[in-house]
């Protein structure tokens, strides 16, 4: 299995040996790939479930004396 630097490299010798006039294609396609990875990343913080409870016990008293109200 290749190490990640390894496999970049290996990505950059199969670019050099591209025609120029498919250079262009290849770059549209990394920009996608890209786009893609940013979406997602993007996607999984709006559909976390817990970036919706962000800041929702701003408030320090909310535990305030709980053991008390546990026990009674």
């Amino acid at each position: 299995m290749s190490t990640l630097p390894n496999l970049r490299q290996a990505v950059l010798e199969e670019i050099n040996q591209i025609p120029d006039e498919q250079l262009s294609q290849v770059l549209q396609f990394l920009h996608v790939l890209i786009s893609t990875s940013q979406r997602r990343k993007d996607e999984d913080f709006i559909n976390d479930p817990l970036a919706d409870f962000i800041g929702a016990v701003e408030h320090g008293s909310l535990a305030q004396n709980i053991d008390q109200k546990l026990y009674e």
